[in-house]
């Protein structure tokens, strides 16, 4: 089955943090921090707001969509790894961070709507950064504050598509806090510096793991959901329509059993009838 774009690019983005240092960081391993990252879309307004923990251990995001909830990514530096959990739907899906780019958080910016053109989209990979404008050509503007933090301020110049867009990059942090573009605002505010728990980026437990497909295709249709009005001819539904279907009725179920579920073996059995019931209709209408 295609795809459209949304659904099948590799879940990267957003924050770009080599833990090596250079010449544009501060000397040693680069300090953890605690932020809250906003992006704007200067055309349609505010996108959305993630609190953000970024350390030598990786680095997690977590917001909240107005239609599928509570969502945290975290990307595990030790183990290479990419995680996306939807908490509501106690669902997961996994990908090898990318080494351009070791986060998570492009599949939150495309469930947030933030582009539709990602080759001609800088700020992927930018936000973060230990080095101000990557490998484009770069002009020193001055020094300023962004959120109460000293920065400089660089011009960055991609050559070949003759885009211009601006970075502030905190000395002390040695990262990119601020990336501004034609179209698209993303900073970090609220930053506080502090050593963060290791435990903070481990995965999380009691979670169901979904191909990148499936996971999305538990989002697919929200029109569909158990609270609102279903689709009146059964007959033109696609398959993984049918599974959207299917796996909100499991969660609904999900939902009820632990709003009478006592203690944590009753939670677990929530969710050990949960995984059964995702298994029957994963086997009934395989995802395509």
């Amino acid at each position: 089955m295609n795809r459209p774009l949304f659904f099948v690019l590799p879940g990267v983005g957003l924050l770009l943090f080599a833990i090596l240092t250079n010449a544009d960081a501060a000397p040693g391993a680069l300090p953890d921090f605690r932020a809250e990252v906003h992006v704007r879309d200067r055309i349609n307004g505010k996108m959305y707001t993630a609190k953000v923990a970024v350390s030598r251990y990786g680095k997690r995001s977590e917001t909240t969509h107005p239609r599928y909830g509570k969502m945290i990514a975290i990307a595990n530096l030790a183990h290479k790894t990419c995680r996306t959990y939807l908490v509501n739907k106690k669902a997961y899906y996994q990908e090898a961070l990318d080494p351009r780019s070791p986060d998570c958080d492009l599949d939150l910016d495309r469930l947030f709507g933030e582009y539709a053109d990602t080759a001609n989209t800088y700020s992927y990979h930018v936000l973060g950064a230990t080095k101000p404008c990557g490998h484009y050509k770069r002009r020193k503007l001055g020094e300023g504050m962004v959120n109460g933090r000293n920065t400089i301020k660089w011009e960055c110049t991609d050559p070949i598509k003759q885009v211009t867009y601006t970075e502030w990059f905190d000395p002390q942090l040695g990262r990119v806090i601020k990336h501004e573009e034609a179209r698209i605002v993303k900073e970090y505010d609220h930053i506080v510096v502090e050593p963060l728990a290791k435990s903070l980026f481990a995965n999380l437990q009691g979670y169901r793991k979904y191909t990148q497909n499936s996971f999305f295709d538990l989002l697919r249709i929200p029109e569909f959901s158990t609270t609102t009005k279903k689709p009146t001819d059964m007959s033109k539904l696609l398959p993984n329509d049918r599974l959207q279907i299917c796996m909100e009725n499991c969660q609904a179920r999900h939902n009820e059993c632990n709003t009478t579920a006592k203690g944590d073996a009753g939670h677990k059995k929530c969710d050990h009838a949960f995984d059964q019931c995702a298994s029957v209709c994963e086997k009934k209408y395989p995802p395509q």
